[in-house]
């Protein structure tokens, strides 16, 4: 062939096939398997020293001595004592410069354990050494991270998601700790406890701790999105521009693609909304979340502070709502909140602010209310859920804990309220505690 009609090879990759090859490689990032992502982990038991303890130091008389301590196998006998007695194995996971394993971005954790015994289950703690809360040569001030798991599955390894923790009620309530800071935190984790579960019986229980593992991911999934969602913003950039470029040049196309663009936004901002709605929404409830409920705090707070409008809070928790849950199930449980929910929507004014606080615990606020007003307003909902009627014949109550704004302090309010609920558990529930900060009659 001639040199003369030898043409220069151009590829052309058009914007439709770059966005078809991104949309492959997004779906693969979704779709692979996550094993591929995740490391392994595990706990080289013969080299973390262990040791056992029981409820003596309580006035107990349960018993726990090691069978084999090499091997991990120890034999706890509950005395009858205690009404609730307990014996553990305290697992040490510091090094030898004090600090402990970070589990912060741990997805789950998987115990092998070999049990005998009459209970039904084992509580196990991730004691963490925060740096708010923690004081050196203080154990108890280690932030105690709990679950209890069933015993049947352990043998073949027990795998447990690491947002199924929750801190211990007792912790909270000792340290005095508060809410929005009475979450799991794992960037620290000095200790593991094995420890018999909270109904377990009086008698022998034969416990060997065989193998602890957990699964980090490399790049987590929150992580892997954000990253596809830059590199689309990225492609949905560049193709606009493109567009733009291209529409510039031919008019007519231009009016037909905005069209289509108007058509497609306004469907867009409507699932938008729909989702917004969604996201600020209980599930369970359907009362308001903590997301909504920031936008009613920064009401209440600036029109405290413009025109010193009374803002009160309460804090609702209903009374021995694990029994509830541990004896008729928690699908009863879940229908025990949903009537406490039916019963705060039919009492509070269209400007007050109910929200699911979450577990058994709901937070009601009253804009231009006084404390006196909000403890009066609490005791009429106190005394509607103690004369409900309920399908399942027991005894519903709740204890409600109330404080108003002063200073303009949220978290002084947040606190203020929290320790109010704390005094009505303490005063023997189903009753009404309010701010003592106010010189004011403070129980209903």
């Amino acid at each position: 062939m001639p040199l003369a009609r030898l043409r220069p090879f151009t590829l052309h990759l058009k914007p439709e096939w770059i966005l078809g090859i991104a949309a492959i490689i997004s779906l693969l990032l979704i779709v692979i398997p996550k094993d591929l992502l995740t490391r392994t982990d595990r706990v080289d038991l013969s080299k973390q020293p262990t040791v056992l303890y029981a409820d003596s130091y309580s006035g107990g008389n349960s018993t726990a001595t090691w069978q084999n301590e090499v091997q991990k196998h120890w034999l706890c006998n509950l005395g009858q004592k205690l009404p609730t007695p307990y014996c553990s194995m305290r697992l040490s996971l510091t090094d030898e410069k004090g600090g402990g394993l970070d589990l912060s971005r741990a997805v789950n954790l998987t115990l092998w354990i070999d049990y005998k015994g009459n209970g039904s289950h084992l509580r196990i703690y991730l004691r963490n050494r925060g740096i708010k809360h923690y004081v050196p040569g203080d154990d108890l001030s280690e932030k105690y991270n709990m679950v209890e798991i069933p015993v049947q599955e352990l043998a073949q390894g027990f795998t447990i998601n690491m947002d199924e923790f929750g801190v211990a009620d007792w912790w909270v309530s000792q340290r005095n700790i508060p809410l929005k800071e009475a979450r799991p935190e794992f960037n620290n984790i000095s200790d593991m406890e094995i420890q018999t579960g909270s109904l377990t019986v009086s008698g022998e229980h034969d416990i060997t701790l065989k193998a602890i593992s957990w699964e980090t991911p490399f790049i987590s999934e929150l992580q892997l999105y954000r990253l596809i969602t830059i590199l689309w913003t990225g492609l949905i950039i560049t193709y606009l521009l493109f567009r733009i470029t291209a529409m510039n040049m031919a008019l007519n196309r231009q009016q037909a693609k905005q069209q289509e663009l108007i058509a497609i936004n306004g469907i867009l901002s409507t699932q938008n909304r729909r989702f917004e709605d969604l996201a600020k929404t209980d599930q369970l409830t359907g009362l308001n979340n903590r997301v909504a409920m920031q936008e009613a705090l920064y009401h209440g707070l600036n029109n405290w502070k413009h025109h010193r409008e009374s803002f009160s809070m309460v804090l609702l928790d209903i009374d021995h709502f694990k029994k509830i849950n541990d004896s008729l199930g928690h699908d009863t449980g879940d229908e025990v909140l949903k009537l406490i929910a039916e019963i705060i929507k039919s009492s509070v004014r269209k400007s007050d602010f109910p929200a699911r606080w979450g577990g058994e615990e709901f937070i009601l606020l009253y804009p231009n209310t006084n404390q006196l007003e909000a403890m009066a307003a609490a005791e009429s909902l106190r005394q509607k859920i103690a004369a409900a009627t309920n399908p399942w014949g027991i005894n519903i109550t709740a204890s409600f804990g109330v404080a108003t704004l002063i200073g303009g302090d949220l978290d002084q309010l947040f606190k203020s309220a929290d320790e109010a609920l704390y005094r009505a558990k303490n005063s023997g529930r189903n009753c009404v505690m309010g701010d003592t900060r106010l010189g004011i009659n403070a129980q209903f």
